[in-house]
């Protein structure tokens, strides 16, 4: 390495921490700073480097460097307003509240407040067990989600003199979600059936929901947002354009315009699902009333529909418990049989590379082909 010009103090990072390397009278001085080497300290750094550039051309330089160790060495995780990490937490939801749609803040901030409750880990500072501690609790993927989001607030914290450093940047990466695969689960066409032909016997009112749901593979919340006027009067197509969102109590509270990946998307309905969508028509429907209303002609609670007809059925005819939502699963893997991934994707809103990745399940049957 060459030399440091005269009068030019150079910030080095040497094992992940900081030096301050210059000359003085002739002599290569060093300072160790005693930081970690990112990019809040470096800028520590360059405040204690134009110091002693300062006072080496004014004749004040310290040759004992006491000066210059006077500076707050405070590691920069230090808490600005001394607020706990759950404080923190709630006051970046509520900053991201009227910018995000309630499903946001019900399905990707309220689990990471639910975590860092029962953490007994509280200080900011505490980066490293916490994601230590998340790792023992929950899958790999809950907790890079929850320290990516953890970042995402510690940045906003940083931007809004809250955090002077984020010790928790870059920390979800290091989770390698390959460690835990988690086979995708689906119902066979056996329990498929079995589960409609039981609520078309037990739980009429339930039964068009289910059969339909099996048969889109759209999101609950889309179906449940459905409105006899998106249909075609031929029951040719189905158009989802809106869905319903829900509180961060999981209360379903209103319709959103808009889907998850698009504005819209269209549904060309084959010769089985548009006999079924007429034989559940009523005649005298109106466009803006519910295909799937619930007894008291609201937006049906999926919750309680889960608790009260769901888990009941899934018990009373022996299926082990898959959610609701998994009737999505069901129809993209048995669907991918018979089509291509990218027609399959079109169907149900995801790109191909999702419907394999999140939502297609292994075949029990599968076998090697024969030649």
């Amino acid at each position: 390495m060459g030399k440091t010009p005269k009068g030019k103090v150079s910030i080095l990072g040497r094992d992940g921490r900081l030096q301050l390397r210059y000359r003085y009278r002739g002599e290569r001085k060093h300072l160790s700073l005693g930081l970690p080497d990112n990019r809040s300290n470096r800028s520590y750094a360059q405040q204690v480097a134009s110091t002693i550039e300062l006072d080496i051309v004014s004749g004040q330089y310290d040759p004992s460097q006491a000066k210059y160790r006077l500076f707050d060495p405070e590691p920069k995780t230090a808490k600005i307003q001394n607020l706990t990490l759950i404080e923190l937490w709630d006051k970046y939801v509520e900053y991201k509240r009227p910018q995000v749609s309630q499903n946001t803040i019900a399905n990707n901030y309220k689990p990471v407040g639910s975590w860092l409750a029962k953490s007994p880990y509280q200080s900011i500072d505490d980066a490293i067990a916490i994601r230590d501690w998340l790792l023992k609790q929950t899958t790999p993927y809950m907790c890079r989600r929850t320290l990516t989001e953890l970042n995402a607030c510690c940045k906003w914290a940083i931007k809004s003199k809250l955090l002077a450093d984020n010790p928790f940047e870059g920390l979800g990466k290091t989770i390698n979600l390959k460690a835990k695969q988690t086979e995708i689960e689906y119902f066979t066409e056996s329990e498929r059936n079995r589960l409609i032909r039981y609520f078309w016997e037990f739980d009429a009112y339930y039964a068009p929901l289910v059969e339909f749901a099996f048969r889109v593979g759209c999101r609950p919340s889309e179906a449940l947002a459905l409105e006899w006027g998106d249909i075609t009067e031929d029951f040719s197509k189905i158009v989802f354009s809106r869905s319903l969102t829900s509180n961060e109590y999981g209360s379903r509270v209103g319709v959103k315009d808009g889907l998850k990946r698009a504005k819209s998307r269209t549904v060309p309905c084959g010769a089985t699902l548009t006999a079924f969508l007429a034989s559940i028509a009523p005649e005298d429907r109106e466009p803006k009333d519910l295909v799937f209303p619930s007894p008291k002609g609201v937006y049906i609670n999926l919750q309680n529909f889960a608790n009260r007809h769901w888990k009941p059925a899934l018990r009373a005819i022996g299926i082990k418990y898959r959610s609701f939502y998994k009737t999505r699963h069901t129809m993209i893997t048995h669907a991918l049989d018979n089509l291509d991934a990218k027609d399959v994707a079109a169907l149900v809103g995801n790109s191909p590379v999702t419907t394999y990745r999140r939502y297609a399940g292994v075949k029990e049957d599968v076998q090697t082909p024969d030649f």
